[in-house]
């Protein structure tokens, strides 16, 4: 038989392709547990605490058996029943160590690292690229976990990092530093403050001539590390930084970064090397400049255009657009991308900051102001002095300047009218998940999903069509699953270039099963946007959001939830107005009879809505007596 815990769990057997692994969530974690341990005791309190890790019932021993049973009656259809043995005090799984993938991922990686050292690179990357093909998505990615599955998982995942990293070690040794540039930033993207893979990164632009991005890595890498934890990166990546800007032409293959050995010297994801601390500063790091978008923009030229139209000011007055829409369309990337673009114009005056609009605790204008006074060049001492003028400082000073202002996650306009130039050359970039009507003479660009043709254009721009496998249908369908939210096919895409075994069918099927799960990748994360604008919503919207999830998935009228909630159509109209205007419906059919105004969710947002209820369900019975299925195409197609 064959074992499979390097991606969603399977048992296979006699029947060539069929897993033929338990359904039931607790005996997959029985056999997941053994399998980890195979070939040795796993006692009846470790399996007891596995499975039930607050507290187990009183009828644990009698329910364990069960379990087992039934683990038993699977592989005596297999005719593989006595590998399963009842020894005093447990159970165990007695297997060769080659049934299982995770054994032969792990030699691999350690032969890997052998011929790394013995000064074979080119042998080595083929190796370790073929350890890491083994792998197929997250470890035990379809099993629920306790705590001593969780444990295994995390050093799988740890392991399968380190490989990672010797597997690039490898392939800058043998000079293929242009290839890397691409992978490395996608995996930057999803691991920001992990030193080495920021440091290869560095190395593979510097040799790809790019000196100037690669102080721009360090840079960015430095401001999240003391924002994020309040240190500064490692002595080996400061080290590397003084040899970029002396423009060291030593460095070479062997970069003093990269010598040690990666297996017993590099950190896994999440955790970094010692670093000298440093006092956490106050309040966000202030940006000078916007920091370097992270996406892909080929998918909307026509947004750009807009954008383009609008900015630079004229010169009759500050220019103000607005940039709006729902949680991960792509608002910041589009912002910073533009922002950039418009460095030369501005020469220099450009100033940034991000005002957590979309946060449960938004950063007020006079947080926020200190920072852009730094930004212009006011010292400090004249920010203290100026106390409860400083926006009357700020706005007689940017009278005068032809200057951008980039402001991030706006929640009103009360949040950023003193944060506006004042003068006529001046301009502001605005994102925000809500219109801003109330700033007068904004020009507004509203960011819609991507069409179902333009999020396959975007994802195989991303990761190429071969890897897609040319087949346009299976990927537009892909983009339907996901709502045509840029930040979803960005995860997805970045999925697929770290998982180079993952298939588009199978892709789509985790997306039915568990979509957040599969949209969550380093700091890109779908559930979170939508938590974000879920939190914002007062106590009687929120329940009001949850209990919409009841009606049908196709679209409901205000009349139809006047009638759930007892409510008139005039107040049922103006609470769904004001979800549609944070983005969490979709108002699809508009009318002169409000009550004929329809609206509905997309798939994940009713997906989100309906695990909310269910928690509140949980909460007021104290058990789970609600389980929703994802949200998949019968959803809209009527049935419900």
């Amino acid at each position: 038989m064959e074992f499979r815990v390097l991606g969603p769990m399977g048992i296979y057997g006699s029947e060539l392709g069929v897993n033929v692994a338990p359904t039931a969530p607790k005996p997959r974690q029985v056999i997941s547990l053994l399998m980890l341990r195979r070939n040795a005791l796993v006692r009846v309190d470790e399996l007891i605490d596995e499975l039930w890790a607050g507290g187990p019932p009183t009828s644990a021993m009698t329910t364990l058996q069960t379990y087992i049973y039934k683990v038993r009656k699977i592989l005596q259809r297999q005719n593989a029943n006595e590998i399963l043995e009842t020894r005093p005090g447990g159970y165990s799984l007695r297997v060769e160590d080659s049934a299982i993938d995770l054994f032969h991922f792990e030699q691999e990686a350690r032969t890997g690292q052998d011929l790394l050292e013995a000064g074979d690179p080119t042998q080595a990357s083929r190796t370790l690229r073929g350890a890491l093909e083994r792998w197929r998505g997250q470890a035990l990615a379809d099993v629920e976990r306790g705590p001593l599955l969780e444990s295994y998982v995390t050093r799988m995942e740890e392991l399968r990092v380190r490989t990672l990293e010797l597997r690039i070690n490898a392939d800058l040794q043998r000079g293929r530093h242009h290839e890397l540039v691409s992978e490395l930033r996608s995996l930057v993207l999803t691991q920001p403050l992990h030193e080495h893979l920021n440091a290869s990164l560095m190395i593979a632009l510097r040799r790809s001539c790019r000196r100037h991005e690669a102080l721009e890595v360090y840079r960015t890498l430095r401001t999240n590390m003391i924002d994020e934890l309040g240190l500064e990166p490692g002595r080996e990546l400061q080290q590397l930084h003084q040899a970029l800007l002396a423009d060291d032409e030593q460095l070479g293959p062997l970069d003093p970064v990269l010598e040690a050995s990666p297996l017993t010297t590099l950190t896994a994801a999440g955790q970094e090397k010692p670093v000298t601390e440093v006092p956490r500063p106050r309040r966000r790091v202030h940006l000078s400049n916007p920091p370097e978008a992270e996406g892909d923009l080929t998918w909307r030229p026509e947004v750009l255009d807009q954008i383009r139209a609008d900015l630079p000011s004229d010169g009759g007055g500050p220019t103000v657009v607005v940039i709006h829409g729902g949680p991960g369309l792509g608002k910041t990337t589009l912002a910073m991308h533009e922002a950039r673009r418009l460095q030369s114009r501005y020469a220099g005056r450009q100033i940034y900051a991000t005002l957590h609009g979309s946060r449960s605790k938004a950063r007020s204008a006079a947080d926020v102001l200190p920072d852009l006074l730094l930004g212009i060049g006011v010292p400090a001492a004249d920010i203290l002095a100026a106390g409860p003028d400083q926006a009357a400082l700020y706005q007689s000073i940017t009278a005068d300047l032809e200057i951008l202002v980039v402001l991030d996650d706006v929640a009103d306009a009360d949040q950023v009218r003193a944060l506006l130039p004042a003068g006529p050359r001046g301009a502001a970039l605005i994102t925000s998940r809500y219109r801003l009507p109330e700033l007068d003479g904004a020009r507004h660009v509203w960011l819609r999903p991507l069409t179902p043709s333009e999020g396959a254009d975007m994802l195989g721009h991303i990761v190429g069509w071969p890897r897609l496998g040319h087949d346009r249908t299976k990927v537009e369908g892909l983009v339907e699953l996901i709502d045509g939210l840029p930040q979803a096919v960005q995860c997805l895409a970045y999925r697929l270039m770290l998982q180079p075994a993952l298939q588009i069918d199978e892709l789509a099927e985790q997306l039915q099963v568990s979509p957040f799960e599969v949209l969550r990748i380093g700091d890109l994360d779908v559930r979170a946007s939508l938590e974000r604008g879920y939190r914002r919503l007062d106590r009687l919207s929120q329940g009001v959001y949850r209990l919409l999830s009841l009606l049908p998935s196709r679209g409901f009228t205000a009349r139809a939830v006047g009638d759930l909630l007892g409510w008139d159509s005039g107040a049922a109209h103006r609470i769904l107005s004001d979800l549609a205007a944070s983005h969490l419906l979709l108002e699809c059919r508009t009318s002169t009879d409000i009550e004929d105004a329809t609206y509905r969710f997309t798939r994940l947002a009713l997906n989100y809505a309906r695990e909310q209820l269910s928690c509140t369900l949980i909460d007021a019975s104290g058990f789970n007596s609600l389980e929703w299925e994802p949200v998949g195409a019968a959803a809209w197609t009527g049935a419900d």
